[in-house]
């Protein structure tokens, strides 16, 4: 994933107040930046809820709403694999409104920044994905907490 960041670099001082605006911000930038890392992987194969492949969705949105992209596959939410994943995705699009102050400042505190949270977050949801999928193609059944 080492290419050109097209999207801005976004951290938070120690010394400065999480407002929420800089909440809001943060979101913003963590939407543009895990996008980013979304439209740079070309490794990661997809496969529908049957493990057939499939094209790589548009956008991680589209991937989550297959109905976005005009398709009538189920969506992640409703594949039983994916519940962990689903969690995560969740959890992540939730973390800069409802963390702590602490807790935004510890991932965002230089030198940490929004492009190196996104990326780590990014890997960890296609770690997960490839991680069912294989147990999936393998015949298995999910390792999921649901």
């Amino acid at each position: 994933m080492a290419s050109e960041a097209k999207f801005s670099t976004y951290n938070i001082r120690n010394d400065q107040e999480v407002t929420s605006a800089v909440r809001q911000d943060a979101q913003r930038a963590y939407r543009q930046a895990i996008d980013h890392y979304w439209n740079q992987d070309s490794k990661t194969e997809f496969v529908n809820h049957m493990g057939q492949p499939i094209d790589k969705p548009g956008s991680l949105d589209e991937w989550r709403e297959p109905l976005l992209r005009g398709s009538k596959d189920p969506g992640l939410r409703e594949i039983p694999r994916y519940a962990d994943l689903n969690k995560k995705l969740d959890e992540l699009d939730n973390f800069f409104a409802s963390a702590s102050d602490e807790e935004i400042r510890k991932a965002l505190a230089p030198p940490n920044d929004m492009g190196k949270y996104a990326e780590e977050a990014y890997l960890s949801l296609m770690q997960e994905k490839n991680y069912q999928d294989n147990l999936f193609n393998q015949g298995q059944l999910p390792d999921t907490d649901a």
